[in-house]
């Protein structure tokens, strides 16, 4: 199976979003991006829930103004409670499809996941922790009935003696996406200094 990680853009480092204008250094990236066919999503933040609505569709809505070849929406810090799916983010999830061409829309849970958040996204984010977190988890039951294109790991501080093994575990919980990392836990200000490795493992 080929295991792939799409790239996650956030022009406001400050508090996850598209910033207050367009920004001509992304404009650039997503030009690149799209010769080298590598989607691009645009990271917003709701807060678990606690954030106005109206607000995220804002920012859902400026990402596509700004950067209109955008491939879709990264939604951080997603509640994960199935009242919250229901009556939050699948009000974000129809009116971003609805408004953006059916864009990719991810919902970054972690291993709280339950399996009513597949029914208001694209991609789930069923893991984000350290590696051996990965390496001892084992995937709920119900993500069988999904294909592994569903789910997306994001692995952190994993040597690069274990990269292999933590790679074919991730592979075993039936992630279809996947980021391994030697840097900090939830540090995305660096790609992982064996990126080149990494390639060459999910590229098969």
């Amino acid at each position: 199976m080929m295991v792939r990680s799409d790239a996650v853009m956030m022009p406001d480092t400050v508090i996850g979003g598209p910033g207050t204008a367009v920004d001509p250094n992304f404009v650039t990236l997503l030009s690149r991006a799209k010769i080298a066919n590598v989607p691009i999503l645009g990271f917003v933040y709701t807060s678990f829930g606690g954030r106005n609505i109206s607000e995220v569709m804002v920012d859902i809505d400026n990402y596509y103004k700004w950067y209109p070849t955008l491939s879709g929406i990264y939604i951080g810090d997603s509640d994960s409670g199935c009242d919250v799916m229901a009556s939050y983010y699948g009000v974000l999830w129809n009116y971003t499809r609805a408004h953006h061409n059916n864009a990719t829309f991810v919902l970054q849970i972690g291993t709280l996941a339950h399996e009513c958040s597949l029914n208001v996204s694209t991609i789930v984010v069923n893991l984000e922790s350290y590696y051996y977190d990965e390496m001892a988890w084992t995937a709920p039951a119900w993500t069988e009935n999904y294909p592994p294109e569903r789910f997306w790991h994001l692995v952190f501080e994993t040597p690069l003696n274990l990269l292999d093994k933590v790679y074919k575990k991730a592979v075993e919980n039936r992630a279809g996406h996947v980021l391994i990392t030697d840097q900090d836990i939830f540090d995305y200000s660096a790609l992982p200094s064996y990126l080149g490795e990494l390639v060459a493992l999910v590229d098969v």
